[in-house]
């Protein structure tokens, strides 16, 4: 027994040995009623009850049995840790589309989202998880990573490891109070792996706990925290308790029985010897075994045969409630648990919500730590050095439909343009107000913060009542007079031809602008939402393709969609 354990039990003892003269003076609020044997210190069968500490995240083979054999654990632990990672996080920084989509591949390539999950299951799953970051030439692995001294493209991914099978904390603690986020835990951690054990520094491994313990505990499980199956074990047994006894009622759901007023005499030896109660049975027997759709069944003449049904109403009211505290001991909807809803009335969106909210804070308390710590080292390995405004944002967990986004996308920028030309908001502020949007509509993303910074921070009355220039949805048909404006954001555009058979819009470009302008054609695309290429020579009055720029079939494919489209329009 350890020194504060011992003193702990002390105090405890000390507590429960106090003078009946200190009781009686301290406050208590609980209610008790001795003769009808109610409340607190009575003798009925509440009282009795006891919560033993019971550590069952100890218990491998428990949690190792669980995963493979009950699919709602495997649920409970797979599902939440998928949707938690169900996307790498987007880089939220100055950098060009093609620096982010250079630190996505390498993402992508290395497998750093998958072995991120499967951390975060066995964090889920033991208590306790680690996923440990490879780079090229590094082999020292107990000295501190340097961000400074990594290498050009030496980040390979990362190894997932469980507190069981792969990694031993270190007695030795972080004391560096310039790291809050760190303090009190393991500084090494010995990791086995199929190249064999090696200590490695804690700024090389990312750590994916269970649920939090208080600190004594904590200390006791090696600052890993509790397993989520410990959470919903005792919840999960009365679910398939319950669960077995149903099947086991289904074989008693119809009984047929016969009357026989010599049994108790038969039975007793009185009315027959050992033998012929011996053939008694077994003609029983018989009987039991040709029951059934084309069975016969004979009887004497004052024999009776019974039916004796089962009623099982109210018995899946019963099952439902336990498995809706067995949902919401995990966390984890009904709806996504069972996969259908939950009583009559009721479509699970309001749960749906709450779970995903619960999600994105799960994302922030858990992840977000990890994130801080993993992301520089890829951009120090991809790009040799680490951007200073370096920052991400989490994909949301609902992914809305394209008809949803374009939809959000057209409301706020209406909304932003009836602002701005009501003079409620000057130029700067509206496009302030879309790059902030950006993130959940898709809409104007490239604005750069240098190009908020040049723009005219005044009102619409000042500048002279023009429109804000804000992409929008403006199906024209041929029909309609001159001039013929269609114009909106990239995805939109590309929707709209589709639906005419125009081919894909072109990679690259933010949104597109047609226009036929006194019998020509104008074609203007637009890059970001600043820099605006004019080919109305190239197009004006002719189809001569030959001019265009084409530096790839891709991109020559969108083009020749483009000015079909434009030339529809435009006649």
């Amino acid at each position: 027994m350890s020194k504060k354990t011992r003193q702990f039990r002390d105090r405890r003892s000390a507590a429960t040995t106090a003078t009946p003269q200190a009781a009686a003076s301290s406050a208590s609020d609980s209610y008790s009623n001795i003769p009808a044997r109610l409340g607190n210190g009575t003798s009925n069968q509440a009282q009795a009850g006891e919560y033993p500490l019971v550590r069952l995240s100890y218990d491998f083979e428990l949690m190792l049995s669980l995963y493979r054999g009950s699919w709602l654990i495997r649920k409970i632990v797979d599902g939440i840790a998928e949707d938690m990672l169900k996307d790498f996080p987007v880089l939220s920084c100055e950098m060009t589309p093609k620096e982010i989509s250079v630190f996505e591949k390498v993402v992508r390539k290395t497998g750093t989202l998958g072995a991120m999950r499967s951390a975060l299951k066995w964090g889920r799953l033991f208590g306790g998880g680690v996923a440990l970051i490879c780079l090229k030439g590094e082999n020292d692995l107990k000295q501190p990573l340097v961000l400074d001294e990594i290498d050009p493209d030496s980040y390979r991914g990362l190894i997932a490891l469980d507190r069981w099978s792969g990694v031993q904390p270190s007695a030795e603690l972080i004391t560096d109070l310039d790291n809050p986020r760190e303090f009190g835990l393991p500084m090494f951690y010995d990791c086995t792996t199929d190249a064999g054990v090696q200590t490695v520094h804690h700024s090389r491994v990312l750590r994916f706990t269970g649920r939090e313990l208080p600190k004594w505990e904590a200390q006791m499980d090696q600052y890993w925290g509790l397993s989520e199956v410990e959470v919903v074990f005792d919840e999960l047994k009365k679910r398939d308790y319950s669960s077995w006894n149903i099947v086991s009622l289904l074989t008693r759901a119809r009984i047929l029985s016969v009357t026989d007023t010599d049994l108790a005499s038969k039975m007793s030896g009185l009315g027959a010897n050992e033998a012929a109660f011996n053939l008694y049975l077994k003609r029983m027997e018989a009987m039991s075994e040709s029951m059934n759709n084309q069975g016969l069944l004979v009887l004497g003449k004052d024999g009776q045969m019974h039916d004796n049904s089962y009623s099982f109403g109210g018995l899946a009211d019963v099952y439902e409630r336990f498995q809706l505290d067995l949902s919401a001991a995990a966390d984890y909807p009904f709806e996504l648990l069972f996969g259908r809803q939950s009583g009559l009335g009721s479509n699970g969106e309001s749960g749906l919500q709450t779970y995903y909210d619960s999600i994105e804070k799960k994302r922030s308390q858990q992840l977000s730590p990890q994130m801080d710590k993993l992301f520089p080292i890829i951009c120090m390995s991809t790009f040799g050095e680490m951007p200073d405004d370096l920052d991400y944002t989490w994909p949301p967990v609902r992914t809305m439909s394209n008809k949803d986004r374009s939809e959000l996308a057209d409301k706020t920028a209406t909304a932003v343009t009836s602002l701005y030309n009501a003079d409620l908001l000057t130029k700067k502020e509206a496009r302030k107000e879309l790059k902030q949007a950006s993130d959940a509509n898709g809409l104007c993303s490239n604005i750069t913060d240098e190009a908020i910074a040049a723009t005219p921070d005044k009102y619409a009355s000042e500048i002279g009542g023009g429109e804000l220039d804000l992409p929008h949805d403006n199906e024209t048909s041929a029909a309609d007079a001159a001039p013929l404006d269609v114009e909106g954001t990239r995805d939109e555009v590309a929707e709209l031809m589709e639906r005419r058979s125009f081919g894909e819009l072109a990679t690259g470009y933010n949104f597109a602008t047609y226009s036929r302008h006194d019998g020509d054609i104008q074609l203007t695309v637009r890059f970001g939402d600043d820099v605006v290429k004019d080919v109305t020579a190239v197009f004006a009055g002719n189809d001569d393709r030959s001019k265009w720029n084409k530096p790839n079939a891709e991109t020559r494919k969108g083009w020749e969609g483009l000015w079909d489209f434009a030339q529809a329009y435009g006649d």
